[in-house]
């Protein structure tokens, strides 16, 4: 690594901040990358391309799953602490973290949708024409001919 002194700068951040452990807590934990980033004294898009790079990749999704959990919590924490004169930001502090834990874990808190129906009224419309049109043969033992 002797020539990429900013991969080895960045790794030596990591590891004096408390290597990929501390980073997974910390994500686990609900933190942004920014401010662990910023923690660490490396960029956001650095920390983002480690953190998914194949070695640690599975550790970062289930941490992030984890931050979603986190998330969940604090927006309880911020509804439950909110005034009557502050319900109006605390229920957009917790409604944004709600919608982000549904982004990191859509199976546990995403949003679910429904089968997705498609009905194409001109292909039904015609079909009613063709059925309307075609004759209708009463039979001797058809009750409404009585």
């Amino acid at each position: 690594m002797a020539g990429r002194p900013v991969r080895r700068n960045m790794l030596q951040r990591i590891e004096a901040a408390g290597g990929d452990d501390w980073l997974l807590e910390q994500v686990a934990a609900g933190r942004t990358l920014a401010s662990i980033a910023e923690d660490v004294g490396i960029t956001r898009p650095k920390l983002n391309a480690y953190l998914r790079e194949e070695a640690r990749r599975d550790s970062y999704v289930r941490a992030q799953e984890q931050a979603a959990s986190a998330l969940v919590d604090q927006s309880l924490a911020i509804v439950d602490a909110a005034e009557p004169q502050t319900v109006q930001v605390a229920k957009l502090r917790a409604d944004t973290r709600r919608w982000i834990a549904g982004k990191l874990d859509r199976t546990q808190w995403g949003e679910q949708q429904g089968p997705l129906v498609n009905i194409d009224l001109g292909q039904l419309h015609l079909e009613a024409l063709r059925s309307a049109s075609r004759p209708v043969i009463a039979h001797e033992d058809d009750e409404w001919l009585e």
